[in-house]
């Protein structure tokens, strides 16, 4: 019932009907707010594709994260619902959590376009966290932590199938070789094929682990989701997420399968023969239709350095990496798309002046949040690891298959975007919290 209705509020087009609906929504949403809880990693993948509601934009998932504030807020004043504040006060990911929506503040004070600036501290930074002690605070059952992987992977896989019928039926834009015929690539709903690819990083991971341990029809139902999101996948024609979510699948596979690592093994021998044999036809391959990319992504690291050099203590704020980076008006020789910026894209980059972001997440989070939120996301990663560190042992299948995402995340943001949009910020804290919460768990066992 509760996805019954949040779906009809998302894609009511009029106000007489998703406000009742809504309205609906909300007192279910007391009833259960661990199930509305579950709701908002299926509609992560819509984020571009906003809610309209008068002259306001909302991500579908915004608006869930707002309703379960209210509700856990009314729950909690009214003395409804006992929350056990230990989970998140004694969770190692809270003192974390809180520099850095604390450095996001900072940042966005001193950042140049506040108002932008503003929002992507709300969307990245503040609604994500906020989730994250939702999380801790209202699911209280193993199974909700299953069901919450579940729910991202079902949204995976129907933006993995919106994809797929883009590739079929689209008529412009990029293309892609597939078996000799040229295909779209694979988008969902977001701006670029790449985002579809930074999605799977962390789904793909979470999908493999539970379809790991299931057995049956549930088997069989994880094999079908498995085939859209890898077909989709390859659709992306995203390389940076191909070699991120390869290694995270073998990995993952040498954590629980007794064969996965003879299979790793077998895996990097056949790519060091495979390179050996015919190394330049395999790069050749594997960089077509992205000529220079090397080479555009040293002129963006070079800008982006020279942007921490000069703001080296809070960045430069959220989102605001383009205004820094674009041409100034004096420059703008390129016709380009984006507003005149402040100009430290240079004059060698007349293919990609318009660039959102610095394509590594260690300059983003020192950008977008200053040298404490650099420090702050090295923090978070340590304490991370720690908690998989201590839960390895136990072979938990969603602690491993949180440890294979946020290894794909890790290495695919090395190269691109890994944590600065609405979905990916929410996920890095879902793995987090997954982590978290199991390893309370852990420690209760034992006590």
């Amino acid at each position: 019932m509760l996805s019954a209705l949040s779906l009809t509020v998302y894609l009511a087009p009029w106000p007489l009907l998703y406000v009742p609906v809504g309205a609906l929504l909300a007192g279910l949403t007391l009833f259960r707010l661990d199930l509305a809880l579950l709701l908002v990693p299926f509609y992560l993948p819509f984020f571009p594709a906003t809610k309209h509601i008068g002259h306001w934009e909302f991500a579908p998932s915004e608006l869930l994260i707002v309703l379960d504030v209210l509700a856990a807020g009314a729950l909690v004043v009214s003395g409804r619902i006992s929350v056990d504040w230990q989970a998140a006060i004694q969770s190692r990911f809270a003192p974390p959590a809180l520099l850095l929506v604390v450095a996001g503040m900072a940042s966005t004070v001193a950042a140049a376009d506040r108002h932008v600036a503003l929002e992507w501290l709300r969307w990245t930074i503040v609604e994500p966290v906020v989730y994250f002690l939702l999380l801790l605070l209202f699911l209280r059952r193993g199974r909700d932590w299953v069901y919450l992987a579940l729910s991202a992977v079902l949204g995976g896989a129907v933006a993995g199938a919106i994809g797929m019928e883009q590739s079929m039926t689209a008529t412009a834009g990029p293309t892609i070789p597939v078996l000799g015929v040229h295909l779209q690539q694979a988008r969902g709903a977001y701006g670029s094929p790449d985002n579809l690819g930074l999605l799977y990083d962390r789904l793909i991971p979470l999908w493999l682990s539970l379809a790991l341990v299931v057995t049956g029809l549930k088997r069989v139902a994880c094999a079908v989701l498995g085939a859209v999101l890898i077909a989709a996948l390859v659709l992306t024609y995203s390389r940076g997420a191909w070699v991120a979510v390869a290694i995270a699948v073998l990995l993952l596979l040498a954590w629980m399968q007794p064969w996965g690592k003879w299979l790793v093994a077998a895996a990097f021998v056949v790519a060091v023969v495979g390179f050996a044999a015919a190394g330049p036809k395999i790069v050749s391959t594997l960089t077509s239709g992205h000529a220079g990319t090397a080479s555009k992504r040293l002129i963006v690291w070079g800008a982006a350095a020279r942007m921490v050099q000069d703001h080296p203590v809070f960045g430069i704020g959220p989102d605001n990496f383009q205004h820094y980076y674009a041409p100034t008006r004096a420059q703008d020789r390129w016709q380009n798309e984006c507003p005149p910026g402040l100009g430290y894209v240079g004059t060698n980059a007349e293919g990609e002046p318009c660039l959102s972001h610095p394509h590594n997440e260690f300059l983003d989070f020192w950008l977008s949040t200053g040298i404490a939120g650099l420090f702050t996301f090295l923090w978070l990663e340590v304490v991370f690891w720690r908690e998989v560190v201590a839960r390895r042992a136990s072979q938990d299948p969603l602690v491993l298959g949180a440890t294979a995402a946020m290894t794909a995340m890790l290495i695919h943001g090395l190269v691109d975007n890994g944590y600065f949009l609405p979905d990916l910020a929410v996920l890095f804290w879902v793995l987090c919290a997954l982590v978290s919460w199991r390893r309370k768990e852990t420690a209760q066992a034992h006590v």
